[in-house]
């Protein structure tokens, strides 16, 4: 499946880390992207933790993982310090619940 490529009328105010899709997938290993992940001290996978955790225990910690946009047009933020903060929350409301790593709830 080939996707259209978005065109914006302005550029972006923070550049692109993606900037050429194609390139990048044509080139895209999973050997490569197996060996650019953190994992976990174990050396086990857990998506959760390359995604957030990872970041927030790099000098990545105070930049913003997400910008949320309200139907009022304010912008806030959220660095993956508190993302972190925010899923471990969670992750013990989970865990409180009788819900324990890798299990679904029915």
């Amino acid at each position: 499946m080939h996707w259209e490529t978005i065109r914006k009328d302005t550029a972006p105010v923070v550049p692109p880390c993606l900037t050429d899709y194609d390139r990048t997938r044509s080139a895209f290993t999973w050997s490569q992207a197996h060996s650019a992940r953190a994992g976990l001290p174990d050396g086990g996978l857990n998506m959760a933790h390359e995604a957030v955790d990872g970041h927030a225990a790099s000098d990545h910690a105070h930049k913003v993982a997400l910008r949320c946009v309200a139907r009022d047009d304010s912008v806030s933020t959220v660095t993956y310090t508190e993302l972190a903060r925010r899923t471990a929350r969670f992750a013990n409301v989970l865990r409180s619940l009788g819900v324990g790593n890798g299990q679904a709830r029915p």
